[in-house]
Order: C-alpha cells, then structure tokens, then sequence
C-alpha cells in the first residue's frame, strides 16, 4: 500500500454517491491540502489484483474529470473493519463515506455506513449528493457531556478554522425528571 501523509479517505464502490463523495473529498483536500484514497474492498484475496485494474482507470476518470487523481487501493476483508484498519494504518485525516441509505431490515439494525462510522476513531463525513459549493458556511455540533465531544468539537474547530466557517455548539436541555 502506498504510504501517504493524512490522506483524505473515499470508501468506493463504483457508484454516484461514492463519486459525490470524492467530489466533497476533491474541495476538502484542496483547503486542507491533503491526498485522497479510493478504497475499494473485495471479499476475498483472489478479487484484490482483478480490482486494481478497475479501480486504477475510476482514479484516472475521475481525475480527468475533477482535476484531482486520487490515489486508488483494493484490500480483502470486511467494509466494518477494514475501511477502520486502512484508515488507521495510514493515520488518514478524515473519510468521507456516500451512503444509499437505510432500507428495509437496516432501519432496524442500522445503516451499513453507521456501522462502518463506528468502527473507527476517524472523522467521518457520510454524505448522499454531490456538493452545492466548496465550502462549509456553519458547521453545527451537537453536544451532551460525555468525552468524546472535546475531541469532536477540536476537529470542527480545526474545520471551521480552515474553511472560514461559523462554528455552532447546540446543547439539548435534558428532560429527565430524574435530575
């Protein structure tokens, strides 16, 4: 696998929302002047070389088209874990995940791109369209008291600081009786 510094991750399965992902992805790292991997998963070890190919002319179209070649790997394994893996092996700085959204059975047990999401100390940016402009205007962070909200309102501030964007810290009043 090649080795890059904090590369922007875009899980890809040849679909639009993976290319509306890598469009936020191709404005993201331009600001943040960052890489950007196409990760492609395959189930088994002997798709991995088969892929490459695909997957080398996805990242040279859409670089034609977008003005930025991504970088493209094929790994064998699970999307819960190996997208996770991947990133954290490469100390990524963020992935930015299309989703199709939840039908059927995963509005019940959750949306693959939520279990992906979970697996995984990365920020992550899931999206459905293709972006409207190539910038955030207000970045919103909801909030309660638990730790992990210091770490997510350090990444929105490093966000809003790089893009010029209001940032926004919504706390819920709590409704339990109980307090």
């Amino acid at each position: 696998m090649e080795k890059l510094e904090r590369p922007i991750i875009v899980p890809w399965d040849f679909s639009q929302v993976a290319e509306n992902a890598f469009q936020h992805a191709v404005f993201i790292s331009r600001i943040l002047n960052r890489d950007i991997l196409l990760l492609h998963i395959v189930a088994e070890k002997k798709d991995v070389e088969p892929k490459r190919v695909e997957m080398r002319s996805s990242a040279d179209k859409l670089g034609k088209e977008y003005g930025k070649t991504p970088f493209a790997e094929v790994v064998d394994g699970s999307i819960f874990k190996s997208i996770g893996m991947v990133a954290n092996d490469m100390k990524a700085e963020m992935i930015i995940m299309g989703t199709h959204g939840m039908k059927g059975a995963q509005k019940l047990f959750g949306s693959k791109a939520l279990k992906v999401v979970v697996s995984s100390p990365i920020p992550f940016l899931v999206i459905q369209d293709k972006p409207r402009k190539e910038t955030f205007d207000t970045i919103l962070l909801p909030i309660d008291f638990k730790q992990e909200n210091k770490e997510k309102a350090n990444w929105i501030y490093y966000l809003s600081r790089n893009f010029g964007s209001k940032f926004v810290i919504l706390k819920s009043k709590s409704r339990d009786k109980g307090f």
